[in-house]
């Protein structure tokens, strides 16, 4: 279940109010985002620490091919997909040794752009840690 409330608008062209709180039910139990971040991912991530030990969610969000673009993205939808280029990818440098100059070398190696939710046969479990999101 998606919740998104959104308030008044303000002179200018921004809301007064802008909330998002995800749901998911698993095995007859539900789980809730705390709908404090404001954006997709934020949410999605916090309703994954909020699963049982060994579950997660099979969805781009948790792949180890996917990233958000190092110049924003909006509140849902705006996945990269490196399937095509796995192996580049991957070998990114982390932590303190990440370097944007890095990433942008991947950038024209993009499968495609995609949501949070989509799944497609070549995912595989992100390490935590990995990649621009770190």
């Amino acid at each position: 279940m998606v919740e998104l409330t959104l308030g008044e608008p303000l002179t200018t062209g921004q809301m007064n109010q802008d909330r998002l709180k995800l749901c998911l039910k698993v095995n007859d139990q539900s789980y809730s985002s705390e709908g404090k971040t404001g954006w997709f991912e934020g949410e999605m991530l916090n309703l994954q620490s909020k699963l049982p030990p060994g579950i997660f969610m099979k969805a781009c969000i948790n792949c180890a091919f996917s990233d958000y673009s190092p110049y924003g993205h909006g509140l849902f939808g705006s996945m990269i997909c490196f399937r095509a280029n796995k192996v580049g990818h991957l070998a990114l440098p982390l932590g303190e040794d990440f370097d944007k100059d890095d990433y942008f070398d991947v950038m024209d190696t993009v499968s495609e752009i995609v949501q949070e939710t989509h799944l497609c046969p070549e995912f595989e479990r992100r390490v935590p840690g990995t990649g621009y999101r770190g």
